[in-house]
Parts: C-alpha cells; sequence; structure tokens
C-alpha cells in the first residue's frame, strides 16, 4: 500500500501552477472526466501522479535535429 505523503493532493490552484496551465483548464478536464480527481467532502483534489501523467502524455518528442551553428 502507498504512503499517504508519496502521493500528494493538489488543490485546483496548485496543480495548475505545477503544470503551468490555467486553473480553468484543470477545471474543464474535471467535467469532462478526462482526469482523475479525488474527492474529499465537498472538495476535489488532483493528485502530484495524475499532473505528471498529464505532463507525460502531452510530451512531443522532438522530430528534426537543430541545423548546425544554431543555438550553441
Amino acid at each position: 500500500m502507498r504512503k499517504l505523503n508519496d502521493d500528494p493532493v493538489f488543490e485546483y490552484w496548485q496543480a495548475a501552477t505545477y503544470m503551468n496551465v490555467k486553473e480553468g483548464y484543470l477545471r474543464d478536464l474535471t467535467k469532462q472526466r478526462r482526469i482523475e480527481t479525488v474527492k474529499i467532502g465537498g472538495l476535489v483534489r488532483i493528485r502530484l501522479s495524475e499532473c505528471e501523467r498529464i505532463l507525460h502524455e502531452g510530451t512531443r518528442p522532438a522530430t528534426r535535429p537543430l541545423a548546425r551553428g544554431r543555438f550553441n
């Protein structure tokens, strides 16, 4: 079983700050049930692991190398 501190939960504003996105974007994803949330009473929280999953899934690999002599 995972320890509670291994995967902390964030409020919307904290998760948005961590991910560098708007809070409304996370709320929209929640309403669309596209992200996993934790509901504690009437409060909704987002796990750190879910934030990292979203960031990882949105990562696009480079498809071309940099031209020689540029950005050095």
